[in-house]
């Protein structure tokens, strides 16, 4: 079975995309419950997430893609992207974020021109974006949203102090590159210990998620299947006024591929790295 170049990141690739981390090849422990809540350092103020601020924000992620083909050999894909974003928190919590520019290496071709202009609307409350909706769709554009969904934190009702721990379960539709699946997920979340970057005092806010998901596709008039388990590890930095000052994500998943018209089976490995840096909206 041949793969296409970068471009199939939005075709089989695409669908491949999402598979890895396991050393040996060996999958993931299955989702676990996390630890008990706790409640923080009470001496401490609370840090909650602030409305009314806007920012300008750098998006970098890197994508490393390892796919094992029908015949043994192995296939590796590297692939780039940079965005340029300007994000608004109004009064009441409503989000815009605006995409003013987006980079592919290798090139994603027009899809990264059709993209220029987009905006996303959410409304911000402890749970994150919720009902994030873009103007305009295309499976560039869909493979932002979901970049954009882990942009904000989950956050206790009345904000976070130093030791505490929190989780959640979550259950929702996701765009994953080609497929559209069903994703389950158990975080656990933890504040850290107040810290200084560049002269700001932050709160770290991590969090550990476990996720499985099962997705259907198709791509060049084939259908494929895919089941995935794999692994988030993100950390929020949050000024102690409750702006994000930066984000990054490590995701490591594994992805079983099968398309049953050829009965193969695909095993799919990637590692993604995502930072999210905020500056002056000036």
């Amino acid at each position: 079975m041949r793969f296409p170049d970068v471009h199939a990141r939005y075709g089989i690739l695409a669908a491949c995309a999402v598979l890895t981390a396991c050393a040996a090849n060996a999958p993931p422990p299955p989702l676990t419950l996390p630890r008990p809540a706790a409640t923080g350092d009470l001496r401490v103020a609370p840090v909650a997430l602030a409305s009314d601020w806007a920012a300008r924000a750098t998006l970098e992620r890197r994508d490393s893609i390892i796919i094992t083909l029908p015949n043994g050999r192995r296939q590796v894909q590297r692939l780039e992207q940079r965005a340029s974003l300007r994000l608004e928190v109004g009064d009441r919590g409503r989000v815009r974020i605006t995409l003013d520019s987006l980079a592919f290496t290798p090139s994603a071709g027009s899809g990264e021109d059709a993209a220029r202009g987009t905006t996303w609307t959410a409304d911000l409350d402890r749970g994150g974006l919720g009902r994030l909706r873009a103007s305009r769709r295309s499976p560039v554009i869909d493979e932002l949203t979901g970049t954009l969904q882990g942009i904000f934190p989950l956050m206790p009702q009345g904000g976070v102090r130093p030791g505490m721990i929190w989780a959640d379960t979550s259950y929702a539709d996701r765009r994953v590159q080609a497929f559209v699946a069903k994703d389950r997920r158990v975080g656990e979340w933890a504040a850290g210990t107040r810290t200084m970057r560049n002269g700001i005092e932050v709160q770290p806010v991590t969090a550990l998620q476990q996720f499985e998901q099962i997705g259907d596709a198709q791509t060049g008039g084939q259908q494929m299947k895919m089941t995935a388990q794999g692994r988030r590890t993100s950390t929020y930095y949050l000024t102690i006024g409750g702006r994000i000052e930066m984000v990054t994500h490590q995701d490591s998943v594994a992805m079983l591929i099968t398309i049953p018209a050829r009965r193969e089976t695909i095993p799919t490995m990637q590692q993604i790295r995502t930072t999210i840096r905020f500056h002056d909206p000036r």
